[in-house]
């Protein structure tokens, strides 16, 4: 089975999340995300995203809001992946896991979440699951079960993406054949995060005293204030050598300081 990641070509640990808990009390934070990949023509995420402006606009290219890149993933297949889609899986979530999803990734790769086949649980319940997750998803936990990616460009024909509504639109993925490999952190990359852990340490805890009921999300959020605050300019001076984007890597070294402090 094949997945498709949308907004980036370019599946690499330096632009990793990795899981942590959120307010969306039932839906991780992080990871790489990804949908189902049918067909060039057929992508349930990208169908979900077309009705809805302000998500549709974060996934396009910044000069061309008819185009989107992507990536086709496959994973190994003894990828440890953790179904919810059924009662008992939502059983499990919920009671051996109560939510926290940084300890289901300890134990398990990836989540496949499918809302459309939860019809045997209570209806709020149900409606919850669906309304949070609102297309089949997986989470990938670990870019180490990642056997490849392929990179895509989306066309998108014109539409009113200015429109919130049920508009279809119509589209093509274009595939580049080459498989690529998830590239690793850079020596750089690590020397930014053992330092920053070292520096973040006594913040971190700070935060957690004086903010005991933040949930995670919100403390990456502060964290990544205030890795702009130590290391902002060298991180973007990196980024641009690199041809990555600052922002991305921001994040994904917020994530992981508040992972290895924790």
């Amino acid at each position: 089975m094949e997945y498709i990641t949308l907004g980036t070509d370019k599946i690499l640990e330096e632009y990793f999340y990795q899981i942590i808990n959120s307010d969306r009390k039932i839906k991780p934070v992080g990871g790489l995300w990804s949908s189902d990949y049918f067909a060039p023509t057929f992508n349930e995420w990208l169908d979900y995203l077309i009705g809805k402006p302000t998500y549709y606009c974060r996934y396009t290219l910044g000069n061309d809001p008819f185009k989107m890149k992507a990536a086709i993933i496959k994973l190994y297949d003894d990828a440890r992946v953790f179904h919810l889609d059924s009662k008992d899986a939502i059983s499990e979530l919920e009671q051996k896991y109560n939510f926290d999803f940084e300890r289901l990734s300890e134990d398990y790769d990836a989540l496949y979440a499918n809302p459309y086949a939860l019809f045997d649980y209570s209806e709020d319940r149900r409606e919850l699951y669906r309304r949070v997750y609102a297309v089949k998803s997986l989470d990938v936990f670990d870019l180490s079960v990642v056997e490849g990616y392929k990179k895509a460009m989306i066309d998108i024909e014109p539409f009113d993406y200015t429109y919130s509504g049920d508009d279809v639109a119509y589209y093509n993925t274009i595939v580049n054949p080459k498989s690529f490999s998830v590239q690793g952190e850079s020596d750089e990359y690590k020397d930014f995060l053992e330092a920053l852990t070292v520096q973040l340490k006594d913040f971190i805890f700070h935060l957690r005293l004086e903010h005991p009921n933040f949930p995670p999300n919100k403390m990456v959020s502060l964290i990544k204030e205030e890795l702009d605050k130590i290391i902002g300019p060298d991180l973007i001076e990196y980024a641009k050598r690199n041809e990555l984007d600052p922002e991305r890597l921001g994040y994904s070294l917020s994530t992981k300081a508040y992972r290895k402090v924790k």
